[in-house]
């Protein structure tokens, strides 16, 4: 995901070029938005590897029901409301719903990685 993340930070327009041609002006604002989608989309990559990571880790230690509740919680509430009102109410479109949705992962990969560290603090 790391491997990712540094692709669509450091070179949007290297891969929009494989879905449109980025030097027709028809499509310029179709690539502008999808170089900003593609940022949000590189710290997507970065919270969502901790949380699967963390939520993976805490499977191992056969602790399912509260990082599922977890989950409804940052995904649902927080990812969801953050995305439509920063997308819908407060006018962003789509850079405002994926940093919401950015913003419940990030949320999920935090409580997640606490929980686990706390378990792990016997070992």
């Amino acid at each position: 995901m790391a491997v990712a993340a540094i692709a669509f930070w450091l070179a949007p327009k290297s891969i929009i070029s494989l879905y449109i041609d980025i030097n027709d002006q028809n499509n310029a604002q179709v690539v502008a938005l999808a170089a900003k989608l593609l940022g949000v989309a590189a710290i997507f990559q970065i919270v969502d590897g901790v949380q699967v990571t963390a939520a993976g880790a805490l499977r191992g230690l056969k602790d399912t029901r509260i990082p599922m509740l977890i989950g409804i919680f940052a995904y649902w509430c927080v990812g969801l409301f953050t995305g439509y009102t920063f997308g819908i109410t407060s006018g962003y479109g789509a850079i405002g719903l994926w940093w919401g949705l950015a913003i419940g992962l990030a949320l999920a990969a935090i409580i997640l990685t606490w929980r686990f560290s706390t378990r792990t603090n016997n070992y």
